[in-house]
């Protein structure tokens, strides 16, 4: 399903990475800012020349960026449209999200949060066997947290997906504490 071995290096950082899943689910890994959390998603992504070693990923991946990376001029339906055109999970995805009633306005009106939970909402949409989250809980209160914790959740479970998520602090995601590899990880 997964499997990393190599090294990140660049000229003051170096990270081993040795990371074997086999089993869908949902993991976390856990580190401080700075430690390679993201340098290790872009591994997995194949964006990153400081790293030597092998990479094998069963399937699709989808991605939601720590920096949300939307195209401010469209609005959240032709986002989503970009990634799928599956207008039945589109709809599931955004209720699962409560942001259903914004699937009309621009990207440039929204707030922060609302932009996080597009940004989730476009990776949710995707069709993928591995999921990637980059720090999903940033911009967005308790309230929004549980909603989002709750939607991975339900779709990891309906779509039978390995899902991967990097923060910097456990207390984001009481619900999400399935499994960490941080250990793996040597983070």
């Amino acid at each position: 399903m997964l499997k990393v071995q190599g090294e990140i290096s660049y000229s003051n950082f170096h990270l081993p990475i040795d990371v074997s899943i086999d089993k869908k689910g949902i993991y976390q890994i856990i580190a401080p800012s700075g430690s390679g959390k993201t340098s290790f998603f872009f591994v997995l992504l194949g964006y990153n020349d400081g790293f030597k070693g092998q990479v094998n990923v069963d399937g699709d991946l989808s991605i939601s960026f720590q920096n949300n990376h939307l195209l401010s001029h469209l609005t959240v339906k032709e986002q989503l449209k970009y990634v799928s055109d599956d207008s039945d999970r589109i709809e599931e995805v955004l209720q699962s999200l409560g942001i259903d009633d914004i699937f009309s306005k621009r990207i440039s009106t929204l707030s922060g949060g609302q932009q996080r939970l597009v940004n989730i909402a476009r990776a949710l949409c995707k069709e993928h066997d591995l999921l990637l989250l980059d720090e999903p809980f940033a911009f967005l209160d308790e309230e929004k947290i549980k909603i989002v914790e709750n939607a991975v959740k339900q779709f990891q479970a309906k779509w039978n997906t390995l899902v991967l998520l990097v923060s910097h602090q456990s207390t984001e995601m009481p619900i999400l504490k399935s499994s960490t590899i941080q250990d793996k990880l040597e983070l």
